[in-house]
């Protein structure tokens, strides 16, 4: 059952209320803010579940020839649209995989529901693949990855595709997903900023359902629910955790998880990172963002 208009509203009024502050470039080092220079970028238009959105492609100023392609998936708890900060990332991870990044800005749920995102990151995918050799990429070296929300959304393309056999990715990455997207209740806050954050969690994941409970029960929307033999069809799989995130024990016992199935799997904890720390360049960003420059670089379809 959908959600009433009226409901709609007080979930914006609890993100609007329960919000951080947007980051702005002057917040950002000048060597952060240099980073648009480091590629190219050009914006091309799509359209997917009835809603129009966008893919930018970032081709690194040194691009290697046949080089990796990268699909990248923003987060921002579904709701939280394409932000400057992925800009300044997605040039970054281009120049230094020496390749090309499409950027995915998909259309969010204060915008539209769950299945709109999902259909248009296919959409997103299908493109990359077919314009791969286009692009100057090679179709072997083309991965997957995305951050928090972006990462939930990376994992249920991944498992779309697995479900249909060999996926087309060399690596999948994940970072701090939220992947165990089944009914819980949490306990109870231990505190006033434990209590916020828990009510802007279940405001997230109600806009983004709005109203279409059935969707936990399936592997596309929770991933972790995937069958092993699913699992078994994923591309080596890089999944990164923060230690100041509640997401990283259900994140790395996916990972075990994948690995139990033969899968390539390498998992890192930053310890003292919170949620959100890559694209935001927060401590930490450069050790996990060259991580995955270096497994993009050396990954190859089988």
């Amino acid at each position: 059952m959908a959600i009433t208009q009226e409901r709609y509203n007080e979930l914006i009024e609890i993100l609007r209320q329960t919000g951080n502050p947007v980051h702005v470039p002057e917040m950002y080092s000048e060597e952060i803010q240099n980073f648009t220079k480091l590629s190219r970028r050009e914006t091309v238009e799509l359209e997917a579940g009835g809603y129009p959105f966008r893919v930018y492609i970032n081709t690194a100023n040194h691009k290697t020839e046949n080089a990796p392609l990268f699909i990248n998936i923003h987060g921002g708890g579904w709701y939280i649209g394409h932000e400057v900060n992925d800009v300044y990332f997605a040039a970054w991870l281009a120049e230094n995989i020496g390749g090309v990044v499409v950027d995915v800005d998909y259309s969010t749920s204060g915008i539209a529901p769950w299945n709109v995102m999902y259909s248009q990151c296919l959409k997103a995918v299908e493109y990359a693949v077919e314009n791969a050799q286009k692009l100057g990429c090679d179709e072997d070296r083309i991965s997957i990855g995305g951050y928090s929300a972006g990462g939930h959304l990376t994992a249920s393309m991944v498992t779309t595709l697995a479900q249909r056999g060999k996926t087309p990715f060399a690596l999948d990455v994940l970072c701090y997903a939220p992947l165990d997207m089944s009914a819980k209740e949490k306990p109870a806050p231990r505190n006033e900023a434990e209590a916020r954050m828990n009510k802007r969690g279940a405001a997230f994941e109600e806009l983004l359902l709005r109203g279409e409970e059935a969707y936990r029960q399936t592997p596309t929307f929770n991933p972790y629910i995937t069958p092993d033999e699913t699992l078994a069809n994923y591309p080596a799989t890089l999944v990164i955790t923060a230690g100041r995130c509640g997401f990283r024990f259900e994140d790395e016992a996916y990972g075990a998880r994948l690995a139990a199935q033969g899968v390539e799997t390498t998992m890192k904890r930053y310890p003292g990172a919170g949620h959100g720390f890559i694209p935001h360049f927060f401590d930490d960003w450069q050790d996990a963002a060259e991580l995955i420059a270096r497994h993009i670089v050396a990954a190859r379809r089988k």
